[in-house]
């Protein structure tokens, strides 16, 4: 008996972990909007910010990086359209000047598809090139300022 419950045990404890995993892997939910960048169904929260906290894994898809966070008034804003999307997908950002964007874009299993840093505000990403068809990746980026940075991500459909 004793031996049945610690295996009943062991097993429960596997498939939690394994479902914690998964959850930390998939990517879910995006912010719907249209080929202008207007908002066309419920955002996604955790999408499109520039304060996040990341784990060793995605902090390491960046080799560089500060430890000071840039200040940002409410002009600081992100538009990204069209998503879901077919082909081409634009982001626009609209912070201060004389600040330098990197991205990383990923599939679920943080595998690396693209990647390139920008000094221009709009970035346009040809999804066709990135052998991506009926899924999620996730976008990467970070801002960087002088002695500082914002980071954050946002994660696009593709169709």
């Amino acid at each position: 008996m004793k031996r049945s419950l610690i295996s009943i045990l062991i097993i429960l404890a596997v498939i939690v972990s394994c479902e914690e995993d998964n959850e930390n892997s998939i990517f879910k939910g995006i912010t719907e909007t249209n080929d202008n960048g207007e908002s066309i169904g419920s955002p996604d929260e955790n999408d499109w910010n520039f304060s996040e906290t990341w784990n060793e894994t995605e902090n390491s898809l960046f080799s560089e990086g500060y430890e000071t966070v840039c200040d940002i008034d409410n002009s600081y804003h992100i538009i990204a359209y069209p998503n879901p999307c077919e082909n081409i997908f634009s982001i626009s950002f609209y912070v201060a000047e004389n600040k330098r964007v990197a991205y990383r874009i990923v599939k679920s299993d943080y595998e690396v598809i693209f990647s390139t840093d920008s000094a221009s505000s709009t970035v346009a990403f040809n999804l066709n090139n990135l052998n991506v068809d009926n899924e999620i990746v996730r976008v990467y980026y970070k801002v960087f300022g002088e002695n500082c940075e914002l980071k954050g991500h946002g994660d696009i459909k593709v169709e």
